[in-house]
């Protein structure tokens, strides 16, 4: 009997360490004491880091209700939601806002958070966070879709739709599309040179060391001043055509005739 008793003691231990050290990690609950973490990984095992996000707030002008969402952490102060509810609340709606009769309902604690497979190819990644107001007997659930959007600067976002499914007089679950540049694909830095960079590096050191040395010869030699330049008068005669280049040009747009002291009219 006691055999049997340390046997069974032996399995539990087991069972208990296993558990443990297998299980499915999930945001904790603060009363824990453990820090909470908004890293999840989404497709092509891409990181996304939610605490890289700003509090931000949508007015649906349409329904006059405002919504406000701080997706990594709980409401504060003067803050809508702040405070009620077991938990901290990350998504919060006035609604009726413009009105005297204007209630706030939070819908989404990120102490219950998790995330769920995308429901759209579009969606970078998808989370829910549960512990909301009640609604008859059910917990108000949020989901947030997150999706690309490289026109917002870092750490912006904005909602670009809302969905609520109504459960008796009341919306039981909320769904939200929400754009940020924290959910596009990461830019790869530029690897190496291309073929116009290294055209570019062979011509300037090129045409740098063809003066540099020349200039060093016709030193030896006992020239000074302008004499250094190597072939000067090609050179000045070089910039002159371009100069009459640029002359004839002008005078073809403008209707100016355009005369040079060296070259004639071809009539």
């Amino acid at each position: 009997m006691k055999n049997f008793i340390y046997t069974g003691i032996v399995i539990v231990l087991l069972l208990a360490i296993i558990t443990v050290s297998h299980g499915i990690v999930v945001p904790s609950d603060s009363s824990s004491g453990e820090p909470i973490s908004c890293v999840f990984t989404g497709i092509n095992n891409q990181t996304f880091d939610l605490k890289k996000l700003k509090p931000f707030t949508y007015n649906d002008t349409k329904n006059d209700n405002n919504y406000s969402f701080n997706l990594c952490s709980g409401f504060t102060g003067n803050q809508p939601c702040a405070g009620v509810g077991t938990y901290e609340n990350s998504i919060c709606v006035i609604l009726k806002a413009s009105t005297k009769t204007a209630t706030q309902t939070y819908l989404g604690s990120y102490e219950r958070l998790s995330q769920i497979t995308p429901s759209s190819a579009d969606y970078n990644l998808t989370l829910t966070y549960g512990g909301g107001a009640k609604c008859g007997m059910l917990a108000e659930i949020s989901t947030v879709n997150f999706m690309c959007n490289n026109d917002l600067e870092e750490g912006e976002s904005q909602v670009l739709s809302i969905a609520g499914t109504m459960q008796g007089t009341c919306y039981s679950k909320f769904t939200f599309v929400v754009q940020s540049s924290l959910f596009c694909e990461p830019v790869e830095a530029k690897k190496g040179l291309s073929g116009g960079d290294v055209f570019l590096i062979i011509f300037f050191c090129g045409f740098g060391a063809y003066f540099i040395l020349g200039a060093v010869i016709l030193a030896i030699k006992g020239h000074r001043g302008k004499d250094l330049i190597v072939n000067k008068h090609f050179w000045h005669s070089f910039f002159s055509l371009v100069g009459d280049g640029f002359g004839f040009i002008k005078s073809k747009i403008t209707g100016h005739h355009h005369s040079s002291g060296d070259y004639e009219q071809v009539k």
